[in-house]
């Protein structure tokens, strides 16, 4: 009942200052600008401690009383108490400002009062907190809240009672630096009782480690299927806070990639976050620019993050991504020329010669024909090629009819028109293809020119057989004209002697 009196009445000559101050810096404000202007209040314990208290704020931050943050059993409204338990005291209260409000950051001081007799170790809490989206109600919603958070360590010559906790919280607003005050009362019931007097050393109560909050790479969006050597590309790195109960705040990420010909488009490759909340994700967009000197293959890029935890302690985590960059495929087909005209039954050579005019190499090049009227029974295998370099080759072709099944000669000749197809593989396998137009006139098969021919050889032959017998003809009158001279010269000799 002590208790109970002596808080009533704190709680009355607190009402009253209140009031006094309220006026007082009113008045003030009305002759001075810049000055601070200051707005108290104070939350008094109803008649039961088990209840708790929301009091309305009179500056341009106020307590949401709807929703219940991480860390909290139930909202303001229907009687939110800070928890007092395992040797510390935990004093939750998130602070909403107006939507236009340009509040960025509050720093928090707690006044634990005085050191006789406080349930409290006494060191310095005071925090700067920044507006962060917290998860509301156990879900997945958010609300953009200052959540102001404090775990007091209590000490182990704690006394039951009620204890209130002054929160002074600073903050610019349009310039002007204001100040407002929030009382929040705990209550102690695991310490001794106020009749015991045995003295008790002092020591600061031992807390339970907590894990601290990892910022990760969750995942990357929006990341091309092909990036080209040549052209820039853009991916969307998402980066996750993986502690549902801590957010970080004053967040780096350095970004870099060692890749030769790979350079990130933006001014600089750090960049800022003033906060994460608990479990939350945001969205880092990057955009790079591949030269036409970068070799085909895959590279990796480095993200280091650097952040703080709640209690301002620095932290830091590491992560990569991959992508491949690919030289574009550049290859031409030249053919050489082909006689405008040809006969059926004629053979023809067409010089074909693949150039590769890019920076990779190609593989499997060979060209086919597909032109009625002509047959070259296989494909030419050119083979590969690396980047700048040339192959060249000769296309058998047998010229024949243009339409097989025509019903007259006429139709099934005449003017023809198909295409040279190049096809070759890049160091994938994904295939490739040139085309050439090709058109030549085929003509029927011409007979008279065999009958010519026929008729000249056998001529040839018939003028070879004559001279042949002549020839036989002259040896065999020699051959009996020889011995007769020879017996007429005897009979002469004979008859002179």
């Amino acid at each position: 009942m002590k208790i109970r009196r002596w808080i009533l009445a704190g709680t009355c000559i607190m009402i009253l200052s209140m009031g006094m101050i309220g006026m007082t810096a009113a008045a003030d404000g009305a002759e001075t600008s810049g000055e601070t202007i200051t707005v108290s209040e104070s939350d008094v314990p109803a008649d039961t401690p088990d209840e708790g208290q929301t009091g309305e704020m009179y500056g341009q931050l106020v307590i949401d009383d709807e929703h219940i943050y991480p860390g909290m059993g139930q909202p303001y409204k229907k009687g939110y108490i800070p928890k007092a338990d395992g040797g510390t005291a935990t004093i939750i209260i998130p602070l909403t400002a107006e939507e236009n409000s340009d509040i960025t950051s509050v720093r928090v001081t707690p006044n634990l009062g005085a050191s006789e007799n406080s349930p409290f170790v006494y060191k310095n809490y005071q925090k700067t907190f920044y507006k962060t989206d917290e998860k509301i109600d156990g879900g997945s919603q958010t609300c953009p809240v200052f959540l102001i958070r404090f775990d007091l360590a209590l000490s182990t010559d704690r006394i039951n009672g009620i204890y209130p906790v002054t929160m002074m919280i600073e903050y610019t607003s349009g310039g002007q630096p204001m100040t407002q005050s929030l009382t929040s009362y705990v209550q102690i019931t695991d310490g001794r009782s106020g009749e015991e007097t045995e003295a008790v050393p002092q020591t600061e109560a031992e807390t339970k480690p907590t894990s601290e909050p990892k910022v990760i790479l969750s995942k990357c969006e929006d990341m091309p299927e092909k990036i080209y050597a040549g052209e820039s590309f853009s991916v969307k790195a998402v980066l996750e806070n993986t502690n549902t109960q801590k957010r970080v705040q004053n967040m780096t990420v350095t970004v870099s990639c060692d890749a030769p010909g790979v350079s990130l488009m933006s001014d600089s490759n750090v960049f800022y976050y003033d906060s994460l909340g608990a479990g939350g994700t945001l969205e880092l967009p990057l955009e790079f620019f591949c030269d036409e000197t970068c070799e085909q293959g895959k590279y990796t890029v480095n993200l280091s993050m650097s952040y703080d935890n709640p209690d301002a302690l620095s932290l830091t985590s590491e992560a990569t991504f991959n992508f491949s960059v690919e030289q574009k495929m550049e290859v031409e087909l030249e053919v050489g020329t082909l006689a405008e005209e040809i006969n059926a039954g004629d053979q023809v050579v067409i010089p074909v010669q693949a150039i590769n005019l890019g920076r990779g190499s190609v593989f499997n090049a060979r060209c086919t024909l597909e032109v009625p009227g002509l047959s070259s029974g296989t494909s030419l295998f050119l083979g590969n090629m690396e980047g700048g370099s040339a192959l060249s080759g000769e296309i058998q072709a047998f010229a024949g009819m243009v339409n097989e099944d025509a019903a007259s000669e006429s139709e099934r000749y005449g003017r023809t028109s198909g295409v040279i197809t190049l096809s070759y593989e890049d160091a994938a396998g994904e295939i490739y293809t040139v085309e050439k137009e090709l058109t030549v006139q085929i003509n029927p098969l011409q007979m008279n020119t065999m009958l010519n021919t026929e008729t000249s050889e056998d001529t040839d032959m018939t003028g070879q057989l004559i001279a042949a017998a002549a020839a036989a003809a002259g040896i065999i009158v020699i051959g009996t004209m020889i011995p007769l001279l020879i017996r007429r010269r005897r009979r002469r000799k004979d008859d002179e002697a």
